[in-house]
């Protein structure tokens, strides 16, 4: 073999040579840059309540709520992330009395004073919250095939409906009046009498939801690229999402001197009562995520 084919077989080795290692440099920084981003596609469910003390001794009752959610996660190091979502989540919450009763001094449609006075053998309300997740978290997870993660933040919700239905059984109503001596309980137009079961519903427009959520559990990696996460998340609202609420209404049944429309129900929220009811609220449930 000649010197000029011996420099020739050299170089087109070094040629093949180079363009492998240039070729392994850059699958290899496009296999971290596939690592550093992550898409996610998650659905939660869970139950739903409210935190602190009730007026009028209102029971809570936790409530079924969905959440569906896309995220985007940035991978700062192996173990750690940090993600940026968009979701919408429709909650309930509920509260509800037995043995509910009160009186209250009105004026009727001729000008005559009486005491307006009520008694239900049971009362429900039941919020429904509709709105738009908007949470940021940072995430640390293990390494392997099978891992553990947790992960924290915040979250604004943007409120896009909320709906409050009230709903009394057996109530039964009567007006007295003190000039007279009387006490009526009929006719039921005028507000008066015995209805077995008597509801409404309307809007009330909250507050937007700031809220600290954490998630714990376990991440399966399916493929290189492919991951399941099923976990336990709790989200406690921080704000009271009622302060724009007027609570100016002494009682949740108010008699209106309008025949055919003489009782108007009101929410809990919307009365003046010693302590001011408040719409915080909180769920716990489990999360199912798919990421790529």
């Amino acid at each position: 073999m000649t010197a000029k084919k011996t420099y020739t077989l050299i170089l087109q080795n070094l040629i093949v040579i180079t363009g492998l290692f240039w070729s392994s440099i850059a699958q290899g920084q496009h296999s971290q840059l596939n690592q550093k981003h992550q898409f996610g596609i998650a659905i939660g469910a869970g139950i739903y309540s409210t935190v602190g003390k009730l007026p009028l001794e209102m029971e809570k009752k936790g409530q079924a709520g969905f959440s569906l959610e896309a995220d985007y996660q940035y991978n700062l190091a192996p173990n750690w992330g940090i993600s940026l979502g968009i979701g919408y989540e429709y909650a309930q919450i509920q509260y509800g009395k037995k043995a509910l009763e009160n009186r209250e001094e009105y004026i009727d449609l001729d000008g005559e004073s009486f005491t307006f006075q009520y008694h239900t053998q049971n009362y429900r309300e039941t919020w429904s919250m509709q709105q738009i997740n908007l949470p940021v978290m940072i995430e640390y997870s293990g390494a392997g095939k099978t891992a553990f993660y947790a992960k924290t933040g915040i979250k604004y919700s943007m409120q896009l409906k909320n709906e409050v239905e009230m709903h009394y059984s057996a109530l039964q109503t009567s007006g007295y009046f003190p000039q007279w001596q009387l006490e009526l309980t009929e006719p039921e137009f005028a507000g008066f009498g015995k209805f077995d079961r008597f509801s409404a519903a309307k809007e009330i427009k909250l507050h937007n939801r700031w809220a600290w959520i954490a998630e714990a559990g376990i991440k399966q990696e399916l493929t290189s690229k492919q991951k399941l996460y099923i976990g336990l998340y709790l989200d406690l609202g921080l704000n009271d999402q009622s302060k724009a609420v007027d609570k100016s209404q002494s009682d949740l049944l108010i008699y209106n001197p309008e025949p055919g429309n003489a009782l108007k129900p009101m929410s809990l929220a919307q009365t003046n009562r010693k302590y001011k009811s408040q719409i915080k609220t909180y769920a716990l449930g489990i999360k199912i995520k798919y990421a790529f």
